[in-house]
């Protein structure tokens, strides 16, 4: 068998001709093995995907099992009234009106004596759920192809950012005055990367900016969202992607931008006015903005406001700040 060792030799750097190339034998699969293969991973992904929810399962039922003993605990139902008896001729025993009491107590001591309680961290919310949401977004568009074009990620992230300060439904961002308006792109690179190993949806690019495509379990990451939300909700959230899916990326942008303005003077105990709130979204957010025109922005709010719409902020959430420069202190 011929293969490259054949023509190298000596420590300089050899050339090849066009002959010596085209004698060369290269092994490469067969149409059958390359299947094999493909099917080998796709069993694997589906065994993982199938732990996922094996895990999921089991900590659902783990809440609704600590939630049942809590509510047996607070009814007196854990133990018999033997054992009850037994517990009251125990010197350590008392009332549970003393009991509360006596924490009372402690509790206004401890409040007094730390001046500093340590941070609570945050319930961690799984990449899962804002992936389900960007799903639903793909699969809408993708039944009305004649604004498949205006899917993008920029323009998801603009509905997702809607979805978790108007809908109230969290999703583990921390948004930044981002030059496209209100952004957490570190997060959704994660979001993206779990997207693609468990067979969501993955990201194209393009001459300008990136789309989505969907994947074989795109169906799989829009149920597990659901299961986690309420009727309500599913259609709070269903109303709110058809009214997005006619939005352009600029248009979308600005409807993101305003709101998450609006909202900042809100949390700021202020009563805006409609001037206000334009020049919070566009002079104060970021240059670019003042590449588009104001009057785009006054007729953006309009739209906001129209019953049928109703995107009206009511000061939810943390404020969307300027991102921080490397190396500044926290």
């Amino acid at each position: 068998m011929i293969t490259l060792d054949t023509y190298i030799k000596g420590v300089g750097n050899p050339t090849i001709d066009k002959l010596s190339i085209r004698s060369i034998h290269v092994n490469i699969c067969t149409l059958e093995e390359q299947e094999l293969v493909v099917r080998e991973i796709e069993s694997r992904l589906s065994v993982c995907d199938n732990i996922q929810l094996t895990v999921d399962e089991a900590l659902t039922k783990s809440e609704a099992l600590r939630q049942s003993i809590l509510k047996k605990a607070f009814e007196g139902k854990l133990l018999n009234k033997q054992e009850l008896e037994a517990c009251k001729t125990q010197a350590d025993w008392e009332p549970a009106e003393k009991l509360l009491e006596r924490i009372k107590k402690e509790k206004t001591v401890t409040s007094k004596t730390d001046s500093v309680q340590p941070d609570v961290k945050p319930e961690k919310i799984s990449t899962d759920k804002q992936a389900g949401v960007i799903a639903k977004i793909i699969k809408l568009h993708n039944e009305n192809p004649e604004h498949l074009d205006k899917l993008n990620h920029v323009k998801c992230e603009k509905i997702v950012h809607l979805v978790e300060y108007h809908l109230h439904i969290p999703l583990g961002r921390k948004p930044v005055k981002d030059a496209a308006g209100p952004d957490d792109y570190r997060h959704l690179k994660k979001v993206e990367h779990r997207a693609k190993m468990a067979g969501y949806f993955r990201v194209k690019k393009l001459n300008i900016g990136h789309t989505y495509l969907a994947s074989r379990n795109i169906s799989k990451a829009v149920s597990r969202l659901e299961q986690d939300l309420n009727k309500n909700q599913i259609q709070k959230l269903n109303n709110l992607l058809k009214l997005f899916l006619k939005l352009e990326l600029e248009q979308a942008e600005i409807v993101a931008t305003l709101y998450a303005a609006w909202n900042n003077l809100l949390i700021d105990n202020k009563k805006p006015t409609d001037e206000e709130i334009v020049y919070e979204a566009r002079e104060n957010w970021s240059k670019r903005k003042l590449r588009i025109k104001r009057e785009r922005f006054f007729k953006a709010l309009k739209w906001m406001e129209k019953k049928d719409v109703n995107l009206i902020p009511t000061g939810y959430g943390q404020k969307v700040l300027k991102k921080k420069k490397a190396g500044t202190k926290k």
